[in-house]
């Protein structure tokens, strides 16, 4: 898609590609144009086919902190300089740079992260990494996904016995706490290899 919403491109998984999180290149005509990296999780056909792990990437954390557009939950960026805005009860200069941030932002947007490395690289990417290289097989969902599970009739938790956070999990809704907390009780596994997880509740998707 492009700034406006726009579809410029399509791309059909083919059946065969396994579950896993997979990252698209574009390249502009132009040289001056810096490339773009799309990162995009193909979830198995049927859950729990290729693994008992469930994998989640936390997309809707990472739209939250996604800078792309100029604007994201905590700040905006002026001529390649990025600003954080506090809040007031948490703001070091006393109230001097609370400035306009995004009260709402979409998952469907490009990703620009503040520190020019994108979090799934520093999180998710090396446990897959590491997975792969001791033989444990996984299959990988998004927080979005776990927030639909149940409307979708997906039961995408329930054709797995364990289900794995990595690294910034930290948005979450209520529905994705209702479904993860209904697959423990049923007697699925559930670990955290994160820190400040679920903190903060998004209402809509």
């Amino acid at each position: 898609m492009d700034p406006h919403g726009r579809v410029i491109a399509q791309l059909t998984i083919p059946l065969t590609w396994p579950s896993g999180l997979y990252l698209a290149r574009v390249q502009a005509t132009s040289s001056q144009v810096a490339p773009l990296t799309i990162p995009f999780v193909v979830r198995a056909q049927y859950p729990g086919s290729q693994a008992e792990i469930l994998l989640c990437i936390a997309d809707a954390t990472y739209a939250a902190y996604n800078f792309w557009g100029g604007r994201s939950l905590y700040g905006f960026t002026t001529r390649g300089i990025y600003w954080w805005s506090y809040g007031p009860s948490l703001d070091p200069y006393h109230g001097q740079y609370q400035i306009p941030r995004a009260f709402r932002v979409a998952l469907s947007r490009p990703y620009r992260d503040e520190f020019s490395f994108p979090k799934w690289q520093q999180w998710e990417v090396p446990l897959i990494r590491w997975l792969a290289r001791n033989g444990i097989a996984i299959e990988i969902c998004t927080s979005t996904d776990l927030h639909k599970d149940q409307a979708n009739h997906t039961d995408l938790l329930k054709n797995h016995r364990l289900l794995v956070s990595v690294g910034h999990d930290e948005y979450w809704s209520k529905e994705t706490r209702d479904n993860v907390e209904s697959f423990a009780s049923a007697g699925g596994n559930v670990v955290f290899l994160s820190g400040n997880v679920s903190c903060f509740k998004y209402v809509s998707i």
